[in-house]
């Protein structure tokens, strides 16, 4: 799904999100089948490797077809998030298929804070060497620390949807978008609003001047083939690395 700069309306980025094919079930989102697979960590883990590897070889297909495309945002499962061996593991990928770290970007919810401090150095300073982008997702509904932000290298920062999605009818909502976009700007981050499904929405952030965006109003999410033929027929909007 694409993440649009708004000012110079350009598609930034664009997150692979996981879809099950299932033959008895239809097509099923992460959210209907991720919270099961977390019952057994050894399939959670399975499962989110092998979601980031096809990624990656999604990338190298596109590049290898000449196809300009966005950074890619790939999400990190928290169990994957508890050392700095996945953070190796991708770098190792990475470097097998002679690929950009800058073509990436890692995207961690908050629940990354939990871990110790050891750990988060470990991983931070891993990123930060390889030059990989990192985003914190769903920003303000979990264990929100502007003293992890300050400490680490953190170059985007995603609104929680259901602040994004109460923002026109909630004047509080609206307040915390308006907080986080003002403290993230101060900061010299990246601000994407999740969650855009109106036009009224859409303006509202404009208002606010929330820069990125990434919604069912702009774009809703494709497969790998739909997204290649958009990016075939639009590489005018796709934004440089």
């Amino acid at each position: 799904q694409p993440i649009v700069d708004m000012e110079h309306q350009k598609i930034s980025c664009a997150e692979a999100l996981l879809r099950w094919h299932s033959k008895e079930f239809g097509l099923k989102e992460a959210s209907e089948f991720m919270e099961i697979a977390s019952l057994n960590s050894e399939i959670l883990n399975e499962i989110c490797t092998l979601a980031v590897l096809k990624s990656i070889e999604q990338v190298v297909s596109w590049r290898q077809k000449g196809i300009k495309i966005p950074k890619i945002s790939i999400n990190v499962d928290q169990i994957q998030s508890t050392s700095e061996k996945f953070v190796s593991a991708f770098i190792l990928a990475l470097n097998s298929h002679h690929l950009n770290p800058k073509q990436f970007e890692l995207e961690f919810s908050e629940s990354i804070w939990q871990n110790d401090q050891e750990t988060l150095d470990k991983i931070f300073s891993l990123l930060e060497k390889n030059s990989i982008d990192v985003c914190i997702d769903d920003f303000g509904s979990g264990y929100t620390s502007f003293v992890y932000i300050r400490k680490y290298k953190i170059d985007r920062i995603k609104i929680a949807n259901d602040f994004v999605a109460q923002s026109v009818i909630n004047k509080k909502d609206m307040q915390v978008v308006a907080t986080i976009i003002n403290i993230a700007k101060s900061m010299k981050l990246k601000v994407t609003a999740k969650g855009v499904e109106s036009h009224e929405i859409k303006e509202l952030l404009k208002e606010l001047n929330c820069n990125e965006m990434q919604g069912y109003f702009l774009s809703r999410p494709m497969s790998a083939d739909e997204f290649e033929n958009s990016l075939r027929q639009n590489s005018h909007m796709v934004a440089d690395i």
